[in-house]
């Protein structure tokens, strides 16, 4: 095994076999390190508005959407090619709407999940969707948010 290489990196190495006989050497052969990258370029939320806006290196997301909106789909694009992601547990290609989720009235987090091509290293994203009830009730002037 083979430790400390850098990802995306190409190595070149000979095999060398000594014995009684003599030494004999390999050919010259080169092998490329996949990629750690498990970021995302964007991350689309079908119905509503990220907040914060997306960056690559915030992990957590807030959205609010109407009641009216009883399921959503996120749409990540991956910044590695070689990178796999799923949202809510499903696979999705990188620049792909998911499935549609399903939303109850209240809040709930999804999370997308970005794999590198190494197959180690992950990246989680998760956005908290708050789906409004259909209506308020206020009981006093107290209960209204300002």
């Amino acid at each position: 095994m083979l430790e400390g290489l850098l990802p995306e990196t190409s190595y070149h190495y000979r095999v060398t076999a000594t014995n009684a006989n003599g030494t004999t050497h390999g050919e010259d052969t080169t092998f490329t390190t996949l990629s750690n990258n498990a970021k995302l370029t964007t991350l689309v939320l079908g119905d509503g508005t990220l907040v914060p806006d997306f960056d690559s290196l915030t992990a957590h997301y807030l959205a609010t959407v109407p009641h009216a909106t009883s399921a959503v789909a996120l749409t990540p694009t991956t910044e590695h090619p070689g990178a796999s992601v799923t949202v809510d547990g499903s696979p999705v290609s990188s620049g792909a709407p998911s499935d549609l989720i399903p939303l109850e009235v209240g809040s709930r987090t999804i999370d997308t999940v970005v794999t590198a091509e190494d197959g180690i290293t992950t990246q989680t994203y998760g956005t908290t969707v708050t789906r409004l009830p259909e209506s308020f009730v206020f009981n006093s002037a107290g209960d209204i948010p300002v």
